[in-house]
């Protein structure tokens, strides 16, 4: 048996659990001869044990008189229910246990305070019992003769309740002597047995997280299910990184983590993507691996330094390398990491530009019905959501959209921090610009063409800034390890997405404006937007777009300068305009002239082409047949002038006298005297 002192040491606190029952007594007792009483100190005076059951034939229940509740197994009598008894205001009976459950009333005493009233007794608030006493403070402080003033009118009342009338209302303050009454509570309570893991998940679905990780400890739990919940259930900073992921151990599950959770604000995501980034640097862990002879530090070094260089050391190295799916999965984690703190930095400078472009161009649609004033879009409200979807995007497929919609800034950013992923598919990209934009809004994209290193002439570089270095997980070898190589070609939307050799060879880049410059011409008809393209080329160093920029010269001469009035408009595509022959095109430009217009329309449009002829005839190296009479380009006018006299003499003697020795040789139509007197 026990006594007293030894079944109040069994219901001790967690705050003496690890002191001996000699050590135990000893604590009371210095506590005793300090304050002289220990009945109030939860957990080490617990009082008379009150009530007693069974829970099991090894196991009893124990109700002490400060309300503490014990499960103590037999015969160490420890308490099975932890570190601290179950606290209840009092145990005014227990029960014994029955289907996994006991019963405890919860018996309370408190004393309330009250006025007795005409025989009744009514009780007082907590609020009414404050303002009582203050009314009592203020009649100690009165002065004799409120004594005096207060005993009269107290007559008065009574006389006036008695003999004369009696008023009620709601503003009367009711009278009488004070009395304390004690209110008794009676509460059933049920202790149900549970399992530790049920028990812990309900302290984390009540937030009750101390008491969780307390249940953990006791029971030998994992305490990573509670660290996942208060992550997040937390607001993410440094401090509860440190507070609840560093303490979890299921590392993928960090990792993982640190993808999911997205924000609004930037510097949260960086921070979470930085962390993560910090616990998939393997390399050193890889390089130890069994299948591996020996750690070359030198390959090591070249991994760690110039990832992206494979030479026959470093392949045979890697080859012989076989990575676990852990570490494969870090391997896989890193990478995204960086892709994804890469992406986050170019999508804030494409917010920037968003905006900046929309301030710069202020959108006028909905500016009446705002009543003046212009809406811009919040791109920081959506960040997160847009950020995203931005992440995952193929970088390409973006560029597509930016540049369909003529976000020429954000394509930069795209093109400069991209560009291994953008390159291959750079004319793809360029062709989704509309063939109505100015060439001169795309300038700064468009193919050039140099040599380089002293080759033979190809495209020139790019000009690259990537946010970072290159890292070791991006080394080829490994990353084919853990990602699935992309095709060269792929579709999107509809388009086909094809791969091309970078740098191009000047060929390619020559067919590239050449085919631009068609499908500007067929699909707008502006053929200014086409010549300007084309100009643009020849200044990058594009070889023989010459031809192709002399007929579009000559075509838009047709279709904005030659042919003024409306009615005499001509509608003719670029491949029409080349399937002309010389003196197809001479009969195009002079087909609606007249009297007032012949000498000028040979001026402005058949002498500049007639020049063009020799270097336009050598660019197509034709074989031209020396017995024909035509060789010379002149003869192309001449001819015209014969067969104009059959119908408009008089025009033909207003281009002689444009041809006589005294008019300007600039202004000469005929430049030859003898060519003129023949």
């Amino acid at each position: 048996s026990w006594d007293q002192s030894h079944l109040n040491y069994f219901a001790r606190g967690k705050e003496y659990k690890n002191l001996s029952f000699e050590k135990f007594q000893d604590k009371i007792f210095e506590i005793e001869n300090d304050s002289g009483d220990v009945s109030g100190i939860p957990g080490l005076e617990n009082g008379k044990v009150l009530s007693i059951g069974w829970w099991a034939n090894n196991a009893l229940i124990l109700g002490f008189q400060n309300g503490s509740v014990i499960i103590a197994s037999l015969p160490d009598m420890r308490n099975i229910l932890g570190d601290s008894p179950e606290t209840f205001k009092s145990c005014y009976e227990i029960t014994c246990q029955c289907n996994n459950c006991f019963l405890v009333i919860e018996h309370e005493v408190k004393s309330i305070r009250a006025r007795v009233h005409g025989g009744n007794i009514i009780s007082y608030s907590r609020a009414q019992e404050e303002d009582e006493m203050e009314d009592d403070g203020f009649e100690d402080s009165t002065s004799q003769m409120g004594r005096l003033m207060s005993a009269i009118t107290n007559s008065l009342h009574y006389v006036t309740d008695t003999f004369l009338w009696h008023f009620e209302n709601d503003f009367s303050t009711i009278r009488g002597r004070f009395i304390t009454i004690s209110k008794r509570t009676f509460q059933l309570n049920r202790i149900c047995k549970i399992l530790p893991q049920d028990l812990l998940c309900r302290k984390i679905s009540a937030l009750e997280y101390d008491d969780a990780l307390v249940i953990a400890k006791t029971y030998s739990l994992d305490t990573d299910i509670i660290y996942r919940a208060r992550w997040e259930d937390a607001e993410v900073s440094e401090t509860a990184i440190h507070d609840y992921l560093d303490k979890i151990h299921d590392k993928e599950w960090v990792l993982a983590a640190c993808f999911n959770r997205i924000t609004k604000n930037p510097q949260i995501i960086r921070l979470l993507l930085c962390y993560g980034l910090d616990h998939t640097d393997i390399l050193d862990e890889i390089l130890d691996n069994d299948n591996v002879s020996a750690t070359d530090n030198l390959i090591k070094q070249k991994l760690r330094e110039n990832p992206l260089e494979v030479d026959s050391d470093v392949q045979k190295f890697l080859n012989n390398i076989e990575l676990s799916e852990k570490q494969k999965t870090f391997c896989k984690c890193r990478y995204y990491f960086l892709k994804y703190l890469d992406r986050l930095c170019t999508y804030e400078r494409i917010v920037e530009e968003k905006t900046r472009r929309d301030i710069e161009n202020g959108s006028m649609d909905s500016l009446e019905e705002n009543g003046g004033w212009i809406t811009f879009i919040d791109y920081n409200a959506t960040f997160a959501e847009d950020y995203a979807i931005f992440r995952d995007v193929h970088i390409a497929a973006q560029a597509m959209d930016f540049a369909a919609d003529e976000f020429f800034n954000g394509l930069s950013v795209l093109f400069t921090r991209h560009g291994d992923e953008m390159l291959p598919y750079r004319f793809t990209i360029l062709e989704q610009i509309p063939e109505t934009a100015d060439p001169d809004d795309y300038e700064s994209f468009l193919p050039r063409v140099g040599s380089n290193d002293g080759a033979e002439l190809s495209e020139c570089l790019w000009h690259q800034e990537p946010w970072r270095v290159y890292d070791w997980v991006e080394n080829p070898i490994l990353k084919k390890q853990i990602l699935q190589e992309e095709p060269e070609e792929w579709d999107f939307d509809g388009i086909l997405m094809k791969s091309v050799p970078y740098p191009a060879s000047s060929s390619y880049i020559t067919q590239w404006y050449i085919d631009r410059a068609h499908k500007i011409d067929n699909s707008s008809g502006q053929v200014d937007k086409a010549l300007s393209l084309v100009s643009y080329g020849i200044k990058k160093n594009v070889k023989n777009l010459e031809t192709l920029e002399e007929d579009l010269h000559m075509l838009s001469q047709l279709v904005y300068e030659c042919y003024p009035s409306s009615n005499d408009k001509i509608i003719m595509t670029l491949n029409e305009f080349e399937a002309l022959t010389e003196e197809e095109i001479i009969q195009t430009f002079l087909r609606h002239t007249d009297e007032t217009r012949i000498v000028n329309d040979i001026r402005l449009y058949i002498i500049p082409f007639l020049k063009l002829l020799p270097e336009r005839r050598a660019r197509k190296a034709e074989l031209i047949d020396k017995n024909d009479k035509y060789l010379h380009p002149m003869d192309l006018l001449y001819k015209y002038i014969l067969d104009l006299s059959s119908s408009h003499l008089d025009w033909c003697c207003l281009l002689f006298e444009a041809s006589k020795p005294t008019i300007t040789s600039e202004e000469l139509v005929i430049t030859s005297d003898e060519d003129l007197a023949n």
